[in-house]
């Protein structure tokens, strides 16, 4: 915290009045709360970025907004063909 005050008063006074266990690593819970601790939304983004990973990052921003258009749109066809009492066909504007 010295560290900080030297370099910037502001930031320093700020994280004073911040409880510690919300901006501190040392003081942030460690208890697990699921049971599942593999990181599956990392590896799953990884995942999506693999064709795109070697492009300049405009390239891979769009190579990766028509990877999710193309799930969007499977997703939707598969919906509206499989339309029941949990979703009736008013929902995508079919009556």
């Amino acid at each position: 915290m010295e560290k900080i005050e030297k370099v910037n008063p502001n930031g320093y006074n700020w994280l004073k009045n911040v409880p510690a266990h919300e901006w501190a690593r040392w003081a942030f819970d460690r208890h697990v709360k699921n049971q599942d601790t593999s990181n599956n939304f990392s590896e799953s983004f990884n995942n999506w970025i693999l064709n795109g990973r070697e492009k300049p990052i405009i390239s891979l921003i769009e190579s990766t907004r028509l990877s999710w258009m193309a799930k969007i749109h499977s997703r939707r066809s598969r919906y509206t063909e499989d339309l029941g009492l949990v979703c009736p066909s008013r929902c995508f504007g079919k009556e």
